[in-house]
């Protein structure tokens, strides 16, 4: 009975957060209540709500957490470095009703480069004018197993790609106000 209890209190908590505006409540994460602020980015191309406490990664610890030359452009992080937002803005036009299909082969490439990842949900929904696709998985770091969201929209009529990720043991922690996040994405290229 009493595990049944915690799944019903875990639910009503989860509830709760998705109703918060997370501008002006924040989130609890972990048992800390985490403030965001609207935070832009490629020269205010545009605009996502990030954690206050999240920080430009340095660029030594970047090189180790992403060995390949081509890492993220802009890679934000908590104080431990453990869970990470990054995005890259590339030079590629892309129209909404192509996300979709473009989710789909990241995903694709993703499971040959290493089939050991595990995929959970993936979806594509509105977001302001344009689209946003996303897929989950879970994949292996240096010394744990990493959680990932990969989203994809279009910042100006460009492919914008997105990752969040953390230790899987702070998956079902993070996992609500990652999308929360994610869809706070605002394309400022018409202002």
């Amino acid at each position: 009975m009493d595990f049944l209890d915690e799944k019903i209190i875990e639910a009503r908590r989860k509830e709760a957060q998705r109703e918060l505006d997370i501008r002006e409540d924040g989130l609890i994460v972990k048992g800390e209540k985490i403030e965001f602020q609207d935070t832009p980015l490629f020269q205010e191309k545009m605009s996502i709500l990030l954690p206050v406490s999240f920080v430009d990664m340095p660029q030594k610890i970047a090189r180790l957490k992403y060995p390949s030359e081509q890492r993220p452009q802009i890679i934000k992080t908590d104080l431990l470095g453990s869970t990470n937002f990054a995005f890259n803005l590339f030079d590629k036009a892309i129209k909404p009703v192509q996300m979709q299909s473009a989710a789909d082969g990241m995903k694709s490439i993703l499971k040959k480069v290493n089939p050991a990842n595990i995929f959970y949900e993936s979806g594509t929904e509105p977001l302001g004018e344009t689209m946003l696709s996303w897929f989950e998985f879970k994949g292996h770091g240096i010394d744990t197993q990493i959680y990932y969201i990969v989203f994809l929209t279009s910042i100006g009529g460009k492919l914008m790609h997105g990752i969040f990720n953390c230790a899987v043991a702070d998956m079902e922690a993070w996992k609500e106000a990652a999308f929360q996040v994610i869809r706070s994405i605002q394309d400022r290229t018409e202002n």
